[in-house]
């Protein structure tokens, strides 16, 4: 950076003048080689500020750093004013009414206060600076390389006053240096962390984790990755690991792919695929993987081992085509994850059809009925439900027996077409029996009648009457 000269004040002082530069440029330097052997930005700010004030014997500077949350400023060096300040203004909220400080911080752009004593920015702090014969502060916000701010740096006076050339060109080179200094203190900061995780991510045994090349070549893998693979870090430092040695050839064709995502994106989404164990043996596992910032063109894979819950799903498979009913499973985003065979014939598809698949999406006929409902009804409330259903697909009637969890729902399916049929047939005979028997019983009732009437008649002719028990009616 450029060093800050004042040919005036040089010329006007003689030999003092060009001291007082030379001290100037001298410490500069120190300030920008404590920045570059990362020494703490503390220490770092309070050197600068030293600098900074040793340029005039009135002039007392602070550092104040914006909060992460971007609403508070924090202390950060102010090697000569009051601590009884300090602890007064520290973690104080910016705005438009906040002192010289808050206030610039709070609108991006320098503030000058000629006169704390007086200026309505001060209305909520003097109290705070005139006790301590502090009556001017020029506040100048410092930024990140992206117009961010994240600190201010002020200048206090024991005398009113405004800025003048110099105190302007002093204010421009040491918010340029705080700038470097906190930049480059958050950079570490942050690699820090970054660097932190990745090592505890290597170091875990959790997940596998390889920084390797796209050519196959493994620069680096935690004991996880060895593990699964059956290799030693010996065998590994000896570049006898090689992920795409490892590969079978009928999924080459998926690492291309992924190799090309990686390209245009520098990440890939999840994938499953297998790799050779040194035994020979074959390794299920589920990969990810993302480029890594460099020249040296290398990435990082997270790998999981699929052994296990492969194992687990083809002995569910078992289980489940084992099963005399029908049985499909959903997850909670009604896919299929499992389809055994009679449910595929009832269906009217393959197993490999449906996995995957919205059920709502496959069948919509489905998604509008009670059977909707009670799914939906039963993983809402996790409770059990069964309901009856048609399915015009193939005409026949089911009983759907739901089962619910968190994950998502098992449902056996019974075919009930011919209990159905056998319900309608009784339904229709009952139907026919009770018309028969409605008119057998209006048949019955009119004979009675017409036996009165004809008994009726007979008593008017002076005849007894022909059927016994029959009045007239």
């Amino acid at each position: 950076m450029e060093m800050i000269t004042d040919p005036e004040t040089e010329a006007s002082r003689g030999d003092s003048g060009a001291q007082g530069r030379e001290s100037l440029e001298s410490g500069q330097i120190r300030i920008l080689e404590m920045v570059a052997t990362g020494a703490p930005l503390a220490d770092t700010l309070d050197a600068m500020l030293r600098v900074c004030e040793a340029q005039s014997g009135d002039m007392l500077c602070s550092i104040l750093l914006l909060d992460p949350d971007g609403v508070h400023v924090r202390h950060g060096a102010a090697p000569s004013l009051p601590p009884e300040y300090l602890r007064a203004i520290d973690g104080s909220a910016i705005g438009p009414r906040a002192g010289s400080c808050g206030t610039a911080a709070y609108i991006g752009r320098q503030v000058i206060v000629e006169d704390i004593g007086s200026d309505p920015l001060w209305d909520d702090y003097r109290q705070f600076a005139l006790p301590h014969d502090l009556h001017a502060c020029w506040s100048t916000p410092v930024f990140d390389d992206k117009r961010k701010v994240v600190a201010t740096f002020a200048m206090y006076f024991r005398e009113p006053g405004i800025p003048t050339a110099r105190h302007t060109r002093l204010i421009e080179v040491f918010t340029h240096l705080a700038a470097i200094a906190i930049m480059r203190h958050r950079t570490e900061a942050a690699l820090r962390v970054s660097e932190g995780r990745y090592r505890r991510l290597m170091d875990s045994n959790i997940i596998g984790v390889i920084i390797a090349h796209a050519d196959g070549r493994i620069r680096e893998a935690n004991d996880r990755y060895l593990q699964m693979v059956g290799y030693s870090r010996e065998e590994l430092a000896a570049g006898l690991v090689n992920w795409a040695a490892m590969t079978p050839p009928e999924w080459e064709a998926k690492d291309l792919k992924a190799v090309a995502e990686l390209s245009a994106s520098g990440i890939t989404s999840s994938f499953e695929k297998e790799y050779f164990h040194k035994d020979g043996h074959r390794v299920p596992i589920k990969v990810r993987v993302a480029a890594l910032d460099g020249p040296m063109g290398e990435l990082i894979a997270l790998i999981e081992d699929l052994t296990v819950r492969k194992r687990d799903e083809a002995e569910r498979r078992r289980i489940y085509d084992r099963i005399s009913d029908a049985f499909v499973a959903l997850d909670a985003d009604w896919r299929y994850v499992f389809v055994n065979a009679k449910a595929a014939q009832i269906l009217g598809r393959t197993p490999e059809s449906l996995l995957g698949r919205n059920v709502w999406e496959e069948f919509p006929e489905g998604g509008d009925g009670r059977f909707r409902l009670a799914c939906e009804r039963a993983m809402a409330e996790q409770e059990a439900a069964v309901t009856e259903d048609y399915f015009p697909p193939n005409g026949r009637w089911f009983e759907n027996h739901i089962y619910p969890s968190p994950q998502g729902l098992s449902i056996y399916i019974h075919d009930i077409t011919n209990r159905k049929r056998s319900e309608k047939q009784i339904r229709e005979q009952l139907d026919e029996l009770l018309r028969w028997q409605n008119v057998t019983v209006g048949r019955e009732e009119r004979v009675q009648e017409l036996k009165a009437e004809v008994n009726g008649l007979l008593v008017e002719m002076g005849r007894p009457p022909r059927y016994a028990g029959q009045g007239r009616s």
